[in-house]
């Protein structure tokens, strides 16, 4: 028989050259197979399994595949009592049988019993010395089973592999086996997904980010972006569990990271420097640390508008909501004029029609109803009335446009303030024709929504007090029973009512029937 050195082919020999080399072998071992003469099986799996590995190399994976079937079925073939000879060469087929079945759909249970198999495989190998913890072979078969059961749904069986590869990857790290750590870290990420995701066990995926976090930090290089999704995920975690002090040290960590990548690389722009400034902001803000929240804002802001100038829209939404928050933290310190110049930013990248062309801004409405109401407010505070009445016309006229049933409930408050303002101003008729044009707007609502009716009620309380103020005392009574009556029947269904308002109203119905009685008008004051 011809020598077998071409098992041994040079690996920078061309690929054709070994590829012929090794056919001709194999077809040596073909013919004694078809003549039944094949009594020395060693070389002819580890053949097939070279032939299938450069087969490979040339992109021809279903004849490889076929090479390496056709050698698991030799080796099985010429077992003795069950047992496979070489049971490494076996392994190397079985092996990149998976690899090329793994490609392909819908083969999830073969694969499986391939898995479990190859991980049988390989602990015998191990007690026969070929292989050890160390070679990392042992747990690339249970991530791999792992992978499996968690694509088709058993999350039990999945949580017990990755558990079992992480097990093996630790032992592997404490035998000083140091380039495990960033594999053994994924594996803490994975697992702490799987945990939070599938089995909502907030606790251990919290301790199974920490442990990744730890061994991410402890890498020459790590990769700073998977480290801020890390903090971002045990940040939410802690959030869930209302651990809020926690979550916003995970969120600094993220702004630190962040910030001082930022400075290095003048592009840079990360999800996660935005979301962890708005969070942690937001909870200052929350926590009335005022200042502390306008910092993060105002940084925030600034990062945003760089972006916007680099024609990155991504975070539009959330400028327009930094504005407004920030706006509302300088109103909580009365700097009054910083939040009037916050909330008119935020009107005017809204009237630059910036989310027409862009679909980044979500809500845009209800931001813009928000700003108005806010810069009315901030009107009023600064005593520039009749300003605060025209914004809160074009907010008015705003919902009136969108024209949504659910929309009209945000009618009350402008509509009540800016009556309100207008009789500060002595302008009275406009006031009553504010209340009347708000209850004509939504009563067609009254019977559907009880919401609705307690606006109107409020509203028509007002509008009576008013009424009582200028001497119409018959309107005035008309509408304060009126009122009485709708507040009586929302207390029924069980609508909380101001019970101040109620006897305010009360009162006004007692006045006038005291007044009709008496002749003469008593002095009272309504507000």
């Amino acid at each position: 028989m011809r020598s077998l050195s071409y098992l041994e082919y040079d690996e920078h020999q061309y690929f054709d050259e070994a590829l012929s080399e090794l056919t001709e072998g194999i077809k040596l071992f073909e013919k004694m197979e078809a003549e039944n003469r094949l009594e020395e099986v060693n070389f002819y799996p580890i053949a097939l399994n070279k032939r299938a590995d450069l087969l490979i190399e040339k992109q021809l994976v279903m004849e490889a595949m076929q090479d390496f079937s056709h050698s698991m079925y030799v080796q099985k073939k010429f077992a003795i009592n069950g047992e496979i000879k070489n049971k490494l060469c076996y392994f190397s087929a079985l092996d990149g049988y998976f690899e090329i079945l793994s490609q392909i759909e819908n083969y999830e249970h073969v694969l499986l019993d391939i898995c479990n198999e190859l991980i049988y495989i390989v602990d015998q190998l191990i007690e026969d010395g070929e292989f050890s913890i160390e070679d990392g072979i042992i747990d690339k078969m249970y991530i791999r089973r792992y992978i499996i059961n968690r694509d088709v749904g058993d999350f039990e069986r999945a949580l017990i592999d990755i558990s079992a590869a992480i097990n093996i990857q630790k032992l592997r790290l404490d035998k000083g086996v140091l380039s495990v750590k960033s594999s053994l870290a994924e594996l803490f990420r994975y697992r702490g997904k799987l945990l939070h995701i599938e089995f909502r066990d907030l606790e251990h995926a919290i301790n199974d980010f920490t442990e990744n976090i730890y061994l991410e930090r402890t890498l020459d290089e790590p990769n700073l972006s998977e480290l801020c999704y890390d903090y971002r995920i045990r940040a939410n975690l802690y959030w869930e569990l209302e651990q809020y002090e926690n979550a916003i040290q995970d969120y600094t960590e993220i702004i630190t990271i962040c910030l001082d990548y930022y400075q290095k690389e003048k592009e840079f722009n990360s999800i996660f420097l935005t979301e962890s400034l708005n969070r942690r902001a937001n909870y200052y803000k929350s926590q009335g640390r005022i200042k502390e929240a306008i910092n993060d804002y105002s940084l925030l802001i600034n990062i945003i508008r760089k972006n916007i100038e680099n024609n990155d829209f991504t975070d539009l939404n959330l400028l327009l909501k930094s504005l407004l928050n920030r706006g509302n933290s300088f109103m909580d310190l009365e700097r009054y004029q910083d939040a009037f110049g916050d909330y008119s930013e935020l009107l005017e990248l809204v009237s630059d029609n910036l989310y027409e062309e862009n679909e980044a801004i979500d809500d845009i409405f209800d931001v813009t109803i928000r700003a108005l109401l806010a810069q009315s407010h901030v009107l009023e505070k600064m005593q520039r009335l009749p300003e605060a009445v025209k914004v809160l016309d074009e907010l008015i006229e705003l919902v009136l446009d969108i024209n949504e049933k659910d929309r009209l409930k945000e009618l009350f408050i402008p509509s009540f303030k800016k009556a309100a303002i207008l009789e500060e101003l002595g302008e009275y008729a406009e006031a009553l024709a504010t209340y009347n044009n708000f209850i004509e707007a939504v009563i067609d609502q009254v019977t559907e929504d009880l919401d609705c009716l307690k606006d109107i009620s409020y509203i028509i309380h007002y509008r009576s007090a008013l009424l009582y103020h200028i001497d119409d005392f018959e309107n005035a009574l008309k509408g304060a029973l009126r009122a009485d009556k709708y507040f009586h029947y929302l207390l029924e269904n069980d609508i909380h009512i101001d019970m101040e308002m109620i006897e305010a109203n009360q009162e006004i119905i007692d006045n006038i029937k005291d007044l009709s009685k008496k002749t003469k008008k008593k002095k009272f004051l309504f507000w």
